[in-house]
């Protein structure tokens, strides 16, 4: 009876939390502009058109968001790092405005020569658009321009066979030289596409820019090196609305079919935006789906702890960036399937403020919980921010969490001086701070990192319970070291050197861990690169049976059993290292045990790898090393294919081969994973995903179906999954089969 008091209460106290939130931004109703901020559609419509200066100066350039995700990139370019590339898009009833701002770490080597309209500028310093109309399915409208604001634009069938140079848009460019490179504003008029003013349109876009000094003058395709037309998901989809919409809804109903349960409706739920603003957002999911969600990626463990895995399930994963990256407080994974969630997104001025609350689901004897998350970030001026969060689980009556104040400040363009001091509370209210410190030094071809911290010894086990902490009771100094030197021997361009230094004591001085990491690499021809790496580290083995077995002694299960009951619970470290760091070998009646109180582990590997673009990339690495008591070797591999224009996958391996004197309780471990996406036409995909490891018998399949039935209003998603598990997990024989119908409002 208490229990069931205490779940209604908190799924009341859940719901009441929502409608305030709803009813608060109500109030803000008022500050509506006619503009848009969508993740999936980062473009902001306008109520009057542009003057092209090409400066990107104007108040609705600052305020939009960057598009980033459209740019394409030359995989030849030799040297990504000398340049950046920022795009930003606007709209209007009849254009479409794009802004590239051409970031150059050596703008005296910016070239602009040709003025000629339809002359090939590609070996000068210029911006491409591609443009795909929903009344076209058979060609590409192309548009250029260089810094000398000539024009080129063409009509090109999308298998880049017949290029009409002679199609002329309607369009305009102006561009600016700055100190740090240069900027390009574009407008396109879209009545000639089709465009009309009062209906909601889908553009499918792409970018892409061109520095020749760094691009390859070796075309093999009609557009190289601009755009790679055999590229699957070159093109990406925005939303051109013809009227602003400030509340956004949809629903999804989900039946299907689990191994040993009936058939039928699974679930239903509501997902809900409201957006009155461009500077406000906020949305509500009820009951969302995640049964359908892919399966997170199996990995190999070298190290000793818990390994940070990225949430797949949608409501997380389009806000993995806005959590704290440092001491992590949040961390989505430790979230169940839940009733249903907020967030919201306030920005006002220099002040930025973000939050995301869930409620767990009740299952069996775990009761309901709920996880939050709150981030205030403040521009005070130009060069330095500060930043609170907070995270917490209301669990049973008991809030466990954490709370940090940032602070990062940039006293110069290549120097970063940042700081951060957390709190956390629960069931330990002593040795409970956290703190860090760090300068940055980055320089085009050097960088230097410097980071301190000290993590007491009771900290993680109130703040793990939200956010993921590696570890605690630690003591530690930090140091990234490295180089890149231009290099024209022998094929090669340039060669890097990095480093990284670790070492850490407990808070009562004692030597607990240190590491050194080096790596040099030579890329060859643009698009190859060498690299050998190796690692050694010291660990000291904090579960040490002094006193219990001596090494290489036998032991007996019972005595055995009788030891690990003293050890206590051992969930601060990854399953697989507490074998490892205990190395019994298993026996019927007695273990021997081979661990040791110190291990000096180490790693050295060769990748080698080439990288042209997707259906053109392969890397291979082989290792040898130690890990803890036992020899290793290491094997990696990936390669995709393109199988053609609508048909890409790619295959990664993994495995890891222990040379045992005398076997222990952990074995070797080989992992497979199988990705592809299948674009049967515009409204229909198809995604695989299969994946195998061999540790713990899991095999994964995994095929979603996606059919756009009404777009962009009704979507009907058919899911197939076998071997159901989680990660690390050993998968059963059960499979399901989801038919998912969702309907946008």
């Amino acid at each position: 009876m208490l229990q069931n008091i205490k779940s209604n209460f908190l799924k009341k106290h859940f719901a009441v939390s929502l409608l305030l939130i709803f009813i608060f931004s109500l109030t803000l109703k008022g500050q509506v502009l006619d503009s848009e901020e969508q993740k999936d559609s980062p473009v902001y419509k306008i109520l009057e058109p542009l003057v092209l200066d090409g400066k990107l100066e104007e108040p609705v350039w600052r305020s939009a968001p960057e598009a980033n995700r459209l740019l394409y990139v030359d995989p030849g370019r030799s040297d990504p790092s000398q340049v950046r590339t920022s795009v930003k898009i606007l709209y209007d009833a009849s254009h479409i405005y794009i802004g590239f701002s051409c970031f150059d770490s050596n703008p005296s080597f910016i070239r602009g020569e040709m003025t000629i309209k339809d002359a090939d500028i590609r070996t000068d310093d210029s911006v491409y658009i591609l443009i795909e109309s929903i009344h076209d399915d058979n060609y590409y409208y192309f548009f250029g321009t260089n810094l000398r604001g000539a024009h080129l634009d063409a009509k090109v069938s999308k298998d880049g066979s017949v290029i009409d140079p002679n199609w002329d848009g309607l369009w305009e460019a102006s561009t600016a030289l700055l100190d740090k490179g240069w900027s390009a504003e574009i407008s396109i008029d879209l009545i000639p596409l089709k465009y009309e003013a009062d209906v909601d349109h889908t553009l499918g876009l792409s970018f892409s820019r061109v520095v020749p000094r760094l691009d390859s003058l070796l075309w093999s395709g009609p557009l190289d090196p601009i755009f790679n037309l055999d590229e699957p998901q070159l093109i990406k989809n925005i939303e051109l609305l013809a009227r602003w919409k400030s509340l956004h809804f949809s629903t999804h109903i989900l039946p299907g079919y689990v191994s040993g349960e009936k058939a039928g409706l699974k679930s239903a739920g509501i997902d809900a935006a409201y957006s009155p603003h461009k500077n406000f957002s906020s949305s509500v999911t009820l009951n969302p789906d995640f049964a359908t969600t892919e399966p997170v990626d199996e990995k190999l463990n070298l190290t000793m702890f818990e390994l940070y895995l990225t949430d797949k399930r949608p409501f997380f994963f389009k806000d993995t960036k806005a959590f704290d990256p440092d001491f992590r407080l949040y961390y989505p994974r430790r979230i169940s399937d839940i009733y249903g969630g907020m967030k919201f997104n306030i920005k006002a001025g220099g002040m930025e403020v973000y939050g995301i609350s869930t409620q767990t689901q009740k299952k069996e004897q775990v009761p309901t919980a709920n996880y939050s998350f709150v981030k205030l970030n403040a521009e005070l001026m130009r060069s330095f921010n500060v930043s609170l969060t907070a995270s917490n689980r209301l669990w049973d009556n008991q809030n466990t969490g954490a709370a940090a104040a940032n602070m990062e400040w940039n006293p110069f363009e290549t120097i970063t001086i940042a700081g951060q001091f957390s709190l956390s509370y629960g069931s330990f209210s002593e040795d409970n701070t956290a703190s860090m410190v760090k300068l940055h030094w980055d320089l085009s071809s050097f960088y230097f990192h410097l980071g301190l911290r000290r993590i007491e010894k009771h900290y993680w086990e109130n703040a793990n319970q939200v956010g993921y902490i590696l570890d605690d009771d630690r003591q530690e100094i930090q140091a990234w070291l490295g180089k890149s030197f231009p290099c024209k021997v022998m094929g090669i361009n340039t060669i890097e050197y990095d480093s990284y230094y670790d070492v850490y004591w407990s808070t009562e001085g004692i030597l607990r861990s240190w590491q050194i990491d080096q790596t040099l690499a030579f890329h060859f021809r643009d698009f190859w690169k060498l690299s050998v790496f190796h690692t050694r580290d010291y660990k000291l083995n904090a579960l040490f049976p002094k006193g219990v077995v001596t090494p290489g002694g036998r032991i007996s299960n019972e005595n055995w059993n009788s030891y690990l009951s003293t050890v206590g619970p051992l969930s601060l470290f990854d399953p697989d290292y507490v074998f490892n760091l205990l190395n019994p070998v298993i026996g019927k009646s007695y273990k021997i045990y081979v661990g040791s109180q110190e291990y000096n582990s180490y790693l050295t590997k060769v990748t080698s790898g080439f990288y042209k673009g997707k259906g053109n990339t392969f890397s291979l690495a082989l290792g040898m090393g130690k890990l803890f008591a036992q020899k290793y070797e290491y094997y990696e591999a990936f390669k995709d294919f393109v199988i053609s224009q609508k048909f890409y996958m790619g295959v990664r391996a993994s495995w890891i081969k222990y040379k045992y004197d005398i076997s222990p309780s952990y074995t070797s471990t080989r992992i497979y994973i199988l990705e592809g996406t299948y674009d049967i036409d515009k409204n229909r995909t198809l995604r695989i995903f299969f994946q195998h490891n061999s540790a713990v018998n899991k095999f994964n399949l995994y095929l979603n179906y996606q059919w756009e039935i009404l777009p962009p209003k009704a979507t009907l998603h058919l899911v197939f999954q076998k071997g159901l598990a989680d990660f690390g997990e050993q998968s059963s024989d059960d499979q399901a089969i989801y038919t998912k119908f969702i309907y946008f409002f």
